[in-house]
């Protein structure tokens, strides 16, 4: 149990201490003064409830609501956030889908996306997609619609693009963008901002790790075996000894719903040789190879400043295949004995700590971590070096 509560201890930890998910932006005051600093880029509920941020050559984050400041944006990945209170809502952050002769606002929550169309007077409809489509009926869905026909109807090629059913965001996105092509005569530039929807998409990092360490064995393990006809089979008391390993993985960053957090995902290989020695009859040794490919799947907490090297605590489940080759045998009680190939199926986990330094868009990344065969009785002591792409 010492293990389990430790890993507890060490989620605790992780979340009391987790700093920021930090992003180039900047701030625009009610009296419209631009102050450029780092903004908490999270999730889009979030960005719509509150800014966190801190100016250039502060050291502390700050948090304004709606209608404390005009507005902020992230100079990164462009997504734009202004204060708006509409007939029926409470003032928010609405961020830009489109912003021109008339511009397309978002509000996501829980539940829902709401979408504010605003022509050039101020009038505003607004056009609602939920998760739950049995929510909707066929006449709500027309009403809706006819809504927002009503306010592009100068525009023959927004007219076309209106569906009588339910709309997502792309084809709201399509009506307003027609809109402006049809109607700006201006000569200027009609729309002022466009959403880019690969600033919403989850980035995925390839990762290589190679390493190794030592295999621990529990020897309460050793137990007598039966086979076929009654017929007793060795068991080896196995010796501690090195291990090496090598694998490839995918990293998914999460730091916009829990901060400073990675998702990993990694396939592990690692393999060493059975020094056996025959505890019952025989006495002499036998060799062979333990091989184990191992699925693990779990959080990656940073420490610090992504833009700086930091340290990393991480642990998760370890579900492992386990084969043997030559002389030796694993059993699924934790036998180890002289018979012939085999393999089995474990459960498992891991938890350590480790240290990251940024390259440019990559990381060289350290760990340390313990792994645990449960029911293999196995503990490793690993020590890799990877690179995240």
């Amino acid at each position: 149990m010492k293990l389990p509560l430790f890993l507890v201890a060490m989620l605790s930890c992780m979340l009391a201490h987790a700093q920021v998910n930090p992003k180039d932006g900047y701030i625009i005051t009610n009296s419209l003064d631009t102050i450029y600093g780092t903004i908490d880029f999270r999730t889009n509920e979030v960005n719509a409830r509150q800014c966190s941020f801190r100016a250039n050559g502060e050291t502390e984050f700050k948090t304004y609501m709606p209608g404390e400041i005009e507005g902020y944006r992230f100079t990164g990945n462009g997504k734009f956030y202004v204060t708006r209170k509409f007939e029926d809502t409470g003032y928010f952050f609405a961020e830009y889908m489109v912003k021109g002769m008339i511009s397309l606002y978002r509000y996501q929550d829980k539940y829902k996306n709401m979408y504010y169309i605003e022509n050039e007077d101020g009038k505003v409809i607004k056009y609602e997609v939920k998760e739950n489509w049995d929510d909707y009926n066929a006449d709500s869905v027309l009403a809706a619609a006819q809504r927002v026909y009503s306010e592009v109807s100068l525009s023959e090629h927004a007219r076309n693009d209106i569906k009588t059913g339910m709309m997502n965001e792309k084809d709201l996105i399509n009506i307003v963008e027609d809109y402006h092509y049809d109607l700006c005569t201006s000569g200027d530039e009609c729309i002022v901002f466009q959403y880019d929807d690969e600033s919403d998409k989850t980035k995925l990092h390839f990762t290589f790790n190679a390493g190794g360490g030592y295999c621990l064995w529990n020897y309460d393990m050793l137990r007598t075996s039966y086979g076929p006809m009654g017929l007793a089979y060795t068991p080896l008391d196995v010796d501690n000894g090195a291990f090496f390993g090598a694998g490839i993985g995918l990293d998914i960053e999460a730091g916009r719903k829990i901060k400073n957090q990675i998702v990993q995902v990694a396939l592990n290989y690692a393999y060493r040789k059975v020094v056996g020695t025959d505890v019952y009859w025989l006495g002499g040794e036998r060799e062979g190879w333990i091989h184990s490919l191992s699925l693990a799947a779990g959080p990656l907490y940073r420490f610090g400043n992504p833009d700086k090297p930091m340290f990393t605590a991480r642990f998760g489940w370890m579900p492992s295949f386990f084969w043997c080759k030559n002389e030796c045998e694993v059993q699924n009680d934790g036998t180890v004995r002289y018979y012939t190939d085999s393999e089995m199926n474990i459960c498992g986990f891991y938890a350590g700590v480790g240290y990251e330094i940024p390259i440019d868009k990559h990381a060289l990344t350290f760990n340390i971590d313990c792994r645990s065969c449960m029911n293999f009785k196995v503990f490793y002591i690993a020590g890799t070096v990877g690179f995240r792409l």
